[in-house]
């Protein structure tokens, strides 16, 4: 997903699962408005390809191409837009930090879930802005952790997403970065930045189920707590404790969860 010199805990094969149902939500509505048809589209960091596919539909008879440095995400996005029959998409492994593809070569990037993870946000966004027309659009999206929440918030629940946040760091990535976005694109010579904020919330019982079995199955029960004790983020203890306050959370009627996004649209000079 990010530069091939980063190590990337996050996980992959556990969180294929979630992909679909977040691609549902709000995570590309600050994007597909502004899109248009026939438009030349790059999605760096594609995962799946559940989102790409979304955009590829917005750019008809445009094409999408989809990048991963994950070889797995990049076959799994190829055999979904197979079976869905999506013809205007391609994907292929590549590195965010040195994209391969000829400067000027697309109207859109994309750029979801990606910066917070790569160390070299400079020249990821160097690379996006070398590929885009003169005129075209970079759209960014990732999570703000720190404003993220479970309500009601039992025991030391809240120490995940701290432990979220320090992985991320000790990954070598940016757990700040999405209220960062603004002065980030202004240093990479972005102009008409428009920054926004939005919180996915979920309420309904069983959109809390969903927000508890990808906290539980990917987070607790997957890589990213195997890499988080490895980096001394996260004890044994207090991961049992976490888990004990997942479960009472879930039952508890007036459960409810809001994940934290901030969104950036820019254009190149």
């Amino acid at each position: 997903m990010t530069s091939s010199d980063a190590v990337y805990t996050m996980g992959y094969e556990e969180f294929v699962g979630f992909q679909e149902r977040l691609t549902q939500s709000a995570s590309a509505s600050f994007l597909i408005p502004r899109l248009k048809p026939g438009q030349h589209l790059l999605d760096v960091g594609c995962g799946a390809g559940f989102l790409s596919l979304r955009l590829a539909g917005a750019v008809t008879p445009g094409e999408l191409h989809g990048v991963d440095i994950e070889p797995s995400q990049v076959d799994a996005a190829r055999a979904l837009a197979a079976d869905r029959g999506c013809s205007n998409a391609a994907f292929q492994v590549a590195d965010a930090l040195d994209l391969p593809f000829a400067d000027g070569s697309f109207d859109v990037v994309h750029m979801g879930g990606l910066l917070l993870h790569v160390p070299d946000t400079a020249q990821a966004l160097a690379e996006a802005k070398r590929v885009l027309k003169p005129g075209g659009m970079v759209a960014c999206r990732d999570l703000l952790a720190e404003s993220s929440f479970a309500y009601p918030e039992l025991g030391v629940m809240r120490r995940s997403w701290e432990v979220f946040a320090d992985l991320i760091a000790a990954d070598g990535g940016h757990p700040l970065i999405a209220r960062e976005l603004k002065a980030h694109l202004q240093q990479a010579g972005f102009a008409d930045i428009n920054v926004s904020f939005g919180m996915e919330t979920h309420q309904a019982p069983e959109e809390v189920e969903f927000f508890y079995q990808m906290i539980r199955k990917w987070f607790l029960d997957g890589g990213p707590a195997t890499a988080a004790m490895d980096y001394g983020a996260l004890s044994s203890d207090l991961k049992s404790m976490i888990e004990r306050d997942l479960e009472a959370w879930r039952q508890e009627p007036s459960a409810v969860a809001g994940v934290a996004f901030g969104h950036a649209v820019a254009v190149r000079r």
